[in-house]
């Protein structure tokens, strides 16, 4: 966290296979933030990318490219009831927040299970 208080999480999916090194690191700067392994991160890079644009403080037009906002809410929500959690209060504000978002402005995106079909079914 910063002293503004912008609070950034460097995460990254769990090893597939377990024992295939990868950098823990984006540089080599030993203050540098240390990627943490998160599960089911793999669900957020195979959902399909969801494009907008947005406008920024100067009205330059911004584009964004991110993971479908319904999958992201799906994790962070499955991440809110694992046991083993310590940010599960987070998750589940975060999951629901953007769930209504997504239900109130994005019509065009259903929660139905085709539309998520590659999440694991439980």
């Amino acid at each position: 966290m910063n002293r503004d208080g912008y609070l950034v999480d460097l995460i990254k999916p769990m090893q597939s296979p377990p024992w295939q090194k990868a950098p823990e690191k984006i540089g080599s700067d030993p203050e540098d933030l240390t990627a943490v392994q998160i599960e089911g991160l793999d669900w957020l890079q195979n959902s399909p990318a969801f494009e907008a644009v947005a406008i920024d403080k100067k009205g330059e037009p911004v584009r964004i490219v991110a993971p479908d906002p319904r999958v992201w809410a799906a994790h962070k929500l499955w991440l809110s009831r694992r046991t083993d959690r310590l940010k599960r209060q987070r998750d589940a504000a975060q999951a629901e927040a953007v769930g209504a978002l997504v239900a109130k402005y994005l019509t065009y995106l259903p929660f139905d299970a085709e539309q998520l079909r590659l999440l694991p079914r439980k």
